[in-house]
């Protein structure tokens, strides 16, 4: 009984105290590795997937805390994984709607870092992560995104589900304070004031914040795929897939060989989209305060 306390209170002692955790095609990648830069920081590289995936978690809490082991001399420990912030998820197979639940059990005291894009460009965004990464057939027009024989790739995808803020951040906040979460916005936070979003996440993590980041203007996860490397993503199963997609971004791109171009909606699916998407924007506008002018909510 005695060692089961213990391996307990270990185990507690070394899980995350922040998580950042959405959305997709946000630039979660490019918060987490601007903030490893800090010395009070500790980010697990990648994204873990305990609370949203369920092999994962049913490894259980001492699984999931091995992973932060080796940075209990960091202030702040912390991972991404922007799958969990997707409550949305209804009729997706083998993906909980319960993540702020099993967040709020495990950690309770978390703090939670929040990027929204405005939902039409994440959107879109998200239909080409999906095309490129070998996820949906790179014929499938996106503009045909709201007929019925696409709505099992589209539900699959989360590709409209995904930017439906106000109902998903609703669903954290019943379980954690509104303070606890920090919601930053693409396009205003991250690309015109970047130096600023960091200094702000930083005291919110409650780490040193006069540290000077680097690499501040750089992107991330630029896009650079070409068709032969896209359609090989497709038509590979398993493992492979991740495998032919690294190939392609990092070795395939690199030779005279036709470039993949990402999808462009075209007005009619643009009117669709914010349509789609206005009083979501408008509710959650009401609960978080104004969105920024580019939204067109």
């Amino acid at each position: 009984m005695l060692k089961t306390k213990k391996k307990l209170k270990y185990y507690q002692n070394t899980l995350p105290n922040s998580l950042i955790i959405g959305v997709q095609k946000s630039a979660t990648t490019w918060l987490s590795k601007r903030l490893s830069q800090h010395p009070d920081i500790y980010i697990f590289p990648g994204e873990v997937h305990y609370f949203d995936n369920e092999k994962n978690f049913s490894k259980g809490p001492e699984w999931y805390s091995s992973i932060f082991r080796n940075s209990l001399d960091k202030v702040i420990r912390c991972e991404k994984s922007p799958d969990y912030f997707w409550t949305t998820c209804d009729d997706v197979p083998n993906e909980p709607k319960d993540k702020p639940l099993r967040i709020k059990q495990l950690i309770p005291e978390a703090k939670l870092i929040l990027i929204l894009r405005n939902p039409v460009t994440r959107a879109i965004s998200g239909w080409n992560h999906n095309v490129r990464s070998g996820a949906i057939l790179p014929s499938l027009d996106i503009n045909k995104i709201f007929l019925p024989e696409y709505s099992d790739v589209v539900k699959r995808h989360g590709i409209l589900s995904r930017g439906l803020y106000f109902k998903q951040l609703s669903e954290f906040l019943n379980f954690f304070h509104r303070e606890q979460i920090l919601v930053l916005f693409f396009e205003s936070d991250i690309i015109k004031t970047p130096e600023l979003t960091l200094e702000k996440t930083v005291r919110f993590l409650g780490a040193n914040n006069d540290f000077k980041f680097k690499y501040v203007h750089d992107p991330e996860n630029k896009l650079a795929s070409t068709k032969l490397g896209v359609w090989a993503s497709y038509y590979s199963t398993g493992i492979l897939t991740k495998v032919v997609h690294k190939f392609d971004r990092n070795i395939l791109k690199d030779f005279p060989l036709p470039k993949w171009k990402p999808a462009n909606p075209n007005r009619e699916t643009l009117e669709k989209l914010k349509e789609y998407y206005n009083e979501e924007n408008i509710k959650l506008s009401k609960l978080i305060g104004s969105l920024p002018d580019d939204w067109n909510y």
